[in-house]
């Protein structure tokens, strides 16, 4: 069963993570849960072309004013009743993020992201993209400043049945159930394999349909249909969450060489850089399968 006792929220002021604040307040709402807003302050050099300057105090007037602005986007929480904490950090982004996650008793991450450098994010990905291999609890990713649906109609769950499929796929039961929304699960077959299987092609198929379906509760075919398709993943997913129409793609993740995370990227990071909805990303290590702080 799924529980979000306690939602954290990265705030950066950017249009995008104020939209991840909405989203986060309605899922607050819909789950009983309670909001934790985290803005991060990053570390600043105590000099600029070789002039010191006092950085502690320009330290300290940041958190001031951060702290302000940050209760002002928390009165959107407070106007639908939703039990919500600002937090002003110092230190490298993700660091704080992972940190605040372990030691907050949170379960569940809202964020919104958007590219910075291109040269950065090409080596290092975006701190959204680093959070994605490292958090043990769910990240929603919300990559556009633009509204998204207040209700989810229609949700788009994926899966390559690895580990951590079963979760993504509570999630996504959860939310189709909590928002009254169809679902849609979807397993793609890469060209590659589907030419080298040749004549076994439609047994493997049907197979394939079947054990999606048995990953389903009891009464899940009333409410979600199955899709086996054969292409590039990424090309198929985007394309169907087009379709359907998505309002929101749930993926599960799992663990990547080191060559392979920079490099290319695994495919959750590229759905959530090129597609038009929010983004959930399950892991295959729950938080609720560890030892946390207790959500106050």
């Amino acid at each position: 069963m799924v529980e979000m006792r306690k939602i954290l929220v990265p705030v950066d002021f950017f249009p995008a993570s104020l939209t991840a604040v909405k989203q986060a307040i309605e899922l607050a709402i819909r789950y009983s849960a309670r909001l934790t807003l985290l803005h991060v302050i990053e570390p600043i050099a105590p000099w600029v072309d070789g002039v010191p300057f006092n950085a502690r105090e320009i330290i300290e007037k940041t958190t001031t004013k951060s702290t302000a602005e940050l209760n002002k986007v928390a009165a959107l929480s407070h106007a639908a009743d939703v039990r919500t904490e600002v937090l002003v950090r110092n230190g490298p982004v993700d660091t704080v993020i992972e940190s605040a996650v372990r030691t907050e008793g949170v379960d569940f991450v809202v964020m919104g992201t958007h590219g910075r450098r291109a040269i950065g994010k090409f080596f290092l990905g975006s701190t959204t993209e680093r959070l994605l291999r490292n958090l043990p609890v769910p990240l929603l990713a919300i990559r556009h400043a633009k509204p998204t649906p207040q209700r989810y109609r229609h949700i788009l769950v994926t899966t390559d049945f690895s580990e951590g499929t079963s979760s993504a796929i509570e999630y996504a039961w959860s939310l189709a159930t909590k928002y009254g929304a169809d679902m849609t699960l979807l397993h793609v077959l890469d060209d590659v394999q589907a030419d080298v299987i040749g004549s076994y092609r439609g047994p493997l198929l049907r197979g394939i349909q079947y054990d999606l379906e048995s990953l389903l509760p009891v009464d899940g075919g009333k409410k979600c249909k199955v899709q086996v398709l054969i292409g590039s993943p990424i090309r198929r997913i985007l394309s169907m969450a087009e379709q359907v129409p998505a309002d929101l793609i749930v993926m599960n993740i799992h663990t990547k060489t080191v060559m392979d995370r920079l490099s290319i990227g695994s495919t959750a990071e590229k759905i959530i850089r090129a597609a038009n909805v929010p983004v959930l990303a399950v892991p295959s290590v729950s938080v609720r399968t560890k030892k946390a702080k207790p959500a106050r």
